[in-house]
This record gives structure tokens, C-alpha cells and sequence, in this order.
């Protein structure tokens, strides 16, 4: 049996499922599926050409018995550190002004949790209906350890334990792990990765990449990624939208959807598929409804891919944070070009095909997040 043992540090709080269970932390469940991808899809591409092709065989072999559902030749196993116990976080959008002084308290009581340390505004909102709702047993908490946290994989096979001993450092420099990812949620790095590898990995694998000194207070972390990403896509509050004004400062400018699907939608005024008007946020993830609670009706207005066949249901934002050695990452992958050109029809009601309020609009047909990003994010620094 070979066995290679790894330390993890956690650089932010996990949002955990089973956050009540003694000891839960990052979940090989979770770390293992993740593992066999990047060693199928991307550790060649981020490692020498010599190392590449001394594993060629063993990762061949690894995805054949994937393809074939034949049990896994390794194991994963992973231990939070001995006798400490987590500090434990609530994530919530915002409170409103009168729940600023209450709710703290009241979470702390409902929760049983007296120390729980509380987040808001952040970029998490899967909560915000539990606790209006007082469902308390669906509320979902961050886990963060400030000890090490040890990972062991044990196999048979020798080439495939020096194969994970090289790949499984790697794979934390370029993945988050439990619920919120892309927003810098369950961060963590293997100790033996310094910062000149860290940023070989992500100029490697991601198409952008920039940093900001990232602050010590976890609150002011999240504030910061909950504004940047909100004030890139659409910031209802300021009503910024760094996407808006990039294609409406390109030389054929286009509208983007947000104004066309309120007037139609909403206000029911003619709508001609001639118009330049553009789904562009969609390029930034695909919800599955957007919120219109401004107007005097408070309209949800749902999205689907309107295609005939090979449908998007949902699309990762391919914009990513991650936080490392006390820097702040914004990290982004290409924009999948299926999502490009795309028509997508925006309706009010349970079935598109069963109401007239409805209106039908492409995603740009062209769109580099790279130079998007680049223009729009000037007081970053390049990695």
C-alpha cells in the first residue's frame, strides 16, 4: 500500500450541508470527483512536457476505468485538526436597516450557536428565505478551521501514487470547494505550494487573471467580492453595470436586455427582434429567473435557452475567486462558446409556451472576458 499524506490550510469558511456533524469539513465526496477531472483534463496541460508524458499511461488507464464505472484504485481521507473546534460563519445578502441591530442575536439564539459570527452583505443568498421563513434546520453554515487539515490517499498502484502526489497540490490552486464556490467560498491551498507556483498555475489555466491585497477580516473579504462581481454584472443598488457599459461603448453599441424585458415584460410595450438588444449578462452565468421588485408589479421573470435541441440549462459564471497567502484573486475562463449567440426567451408564468408574455434574445455573438475584464478592472494588479 502506498500512501501520500498532504496539509491543507484554509484560507476561507466552507458552506457546508452537514455543517452540524462533529468534524465536517471539506468532504472527499466532493474532493475526489473534482480530483479524477483535473487529472483527465488539466494536469498535462500544467505541468512539464516530461512529467506529462511519464503519466500518460497511468491517466489513460485512470480514465478508462472511469468510462467503464470500474471501482476506484485509491482512496481519500480527511481530518480536520484534533481537538479544535471550527469557528462557524452565517452568509446572508443584506439585512435591511432595521434588522442590522435585531437579527444578529436572534440568528445566534435560533441556531444555538452563541459565538456564530455573522456576514452580511455577502454573495450568498440561499439563506436569506430560511431565515425570513424560520426553516433553521435548512440554514446552511461556513466551517473554517485555523489549524491544519490533513489529507491522505492510499493506493496500490505506485505510478498512480506519484501521480496524485504531484497532481493533488495543484488542484487546490485552481478549485473551491462546498456551496458558492465561484465567490471565493471554500478556499484552501496545500502548504507545500509557494506563491511562484501558485502563480505559474493560475497564468496556465485561467485566460485572466489579477489580485488586491485581500483584507484579514472575512466580512470586508466577502463585501468586496459580493460589490466587484455585482458592480461587473449589474449592481441594482448603484445601478452599475460594467457589462452594460462595455457593449455600449463598443463601435456598433448594443443595448443590453435589462431595460427591454421591463418595458415588454412588465410595462407590455411592442418589442421587434430588430432592435440591437443583447442578452449580456448571460455571459456572466445563466440564472434561472431574474427579480424585477422595482416596478409597482413585482415581476419574476424566469429565462430558458430557447433552443431546439442540446438546451443550457444553467452556465457557471466564468468568473472566479479565490484567495491566496492574503491576496484576493479574480480569476475567469474562457466564456463557453455555445453561450455565444444563443437565444433565450424571458417570460412571465410557469411555461414560456403558455403565456404571450414573453419576448425572445440573443447573447452577443462574440465576447473575450479577457478584455472585458481588463478595461473594467484597472486598480487590480496582474498576477
Amino acid at each position: 500500500m502506498y500512501e501520500a499524506t498532504f496539509t491543507l490550510r484554509q484560507e476561507t469558511p466552507i458552506i457546508h450541508f452537514l455543517h452540524d456533524q462533529p468534524g465536517a469539513t471539506l468532504r472527499a465526496t466532493e474532493l475526489k470527483p473534482k480530483l479524477d477531472k483535473f487529472l483527465l483534463n488539466d494536469f498535462s496541460k500544467l505541468v512539464s512536457s516530461q512529467v506529462a508524458q511519464r503519466f500518460s499511461n497511468t491517466i489513460q488507464l485512470l480514465r478508462r476505468n472511469i468510462d467503464e464505472q470500474k471501482p476506484s484504485n485509491y482512496k481519500v481521507f480527511i481530518s480536520p485538526p484534533e481537538n479544535e473546534i471550527p469557528i462557524y460563519y452565517y452568509f446572508e445578502t443584506r439585512f435591511t436597516y432595521n434588522e442590522q441591530a435585531s437579527e444578529p442575536a436572534n440568528l445566534r439564539s435560533n441556531l444555538h450557536r452563541p459565538e456564530l459570527k455573522i456576514v452580511a452583505p455577502s454573495p450568498f443568498f440561499a439563506n436569506n428565505d430560511k431565515r425570513k421563513d424560520k426553516k433553521w434546520d435548512e440554514v446552511r453554515l461556513g466551517i473554517f478551521y485555523e489549524g491544519d487539515i490533513h489529507l491522505t490517499i492510499k493506493t496500490w498502484d505506485r505510478e498512480l501514487h506519484e501521480l496524485l502526489s504531484q497532481a493533488l497540490p495543484l488542484l487546490f490552486c485552481v478549485e473551491n470547494f462546498g456551496m458558492r464556490q465561484s465567490k471565493g467560498f471554500g478556499c484552501f491551498r496545500e502548504a507545500s505550494v509557494t506563491d511562484e507556483t501558485f502563480t505559474r498555475i493560475l497564468k496556465n489555466h485561467f485566460i485572466f487573471s489579477k489580485k488586491i491585497r485581500a483584507h484579514r477580516d472575512i466580512s470586508e473579504i466577502y463585501k468586496t467580492i459580493d460589490s466587484v462581481y455585482k458592480t461587473l454584472r449589474n449592481n441594482a443598488g448603484t445601478k452599475q453595470s460594467a457589462i452594460r457599459d462595455y457593449f455600449g461603448e463598443q463601435d456598433t453599441p448594443i443595448e443590453w436586455e435589462k431595460n427591454k424585458v421591463t418595458s415588454v415584460l412588465v410595462f407590455g410595450e411592442e418589442y421587434s427582434e430588430e432592435d440591437e438588444v443583447n442578452f449580456v449578462r448571460g455571459l456572466l452565468g445563466l440564472p434561472g429567473l431574474h427579480d424585477y421588485p422595482q416596478t409597482l408589479e413585482k415581476v419574476k421573470v424566469n429565462i430558458q435557452d430557447n433552443s431546439k435541441d442540446d438546451k443550457i440549462e444553467r452556465y457557471r459564471s466564468p468568473i472566479f475567486f479565490k484567495i491566496f497567502n492574503g491576496w484576493l484573486y479574480l480569476l475567469a475562463l474562457p466564456v463557453n462558446p455555445k453561450m455565444l449567440g444563443r437565444r433565450f426567451v424571458f417570460f412571465v408564468g410557469e411555461q414560456a409556451e403558455s403565456t404571450d408574455r414573453k419576448i425572445v434574445i440573443p447573447t452577443p455573438s462574440d465576447f473575450k472576458i479577457e478584455d472585458f475584464l481588463n478595461e473594467k478592472l484597472k486598480n487590480w494588479q496582474n498576477v
